[in-house]
């Protein structure tokens, strides 16, 4: 049941995205190669976000997995930015 739907909402995603990666398309790139479904806001914070197609954007391979991986990076940032931050209070 849930790769059902999880197939439906990606579908539906790429059909209102003319099968089109939105990245590419705004740097007027013509890739159309294995296009993915995304989600905006991610699903393990926003749970309820799941299945809605407004929550979801369509991208090549090539953006789905940069887009993550500087995700991951900001989130290693901010931890680090955060961590830094506190041994100064201690140093203090």
């Amino acid at each position: 049941m849930y790769q059902q739907k999880i197939f439906f909402w990606g579908l539906k995603i790429k059909i209102r995205d003319k099968h089109k990666c939105r990245i590419c398309v705004a740097l007027n790139w013509k890739n159309k190669l294995d296009l993915q479904a995304h989600h905006i806001f991610p699903i393990d914070l926003f749970p309820e976000l799941q299945f809605i197609v407004d929550n979801g954007i369509t991208l090549c391979s090539l953006h789905h997995k940069s887009l993550h991986k500087k995700q991951f990076e900001r989130i290693k940032e901010v931890i680090t930015e955060g961590i830094a931050q506190e041994n100064q209070l201690f140093v203090l």
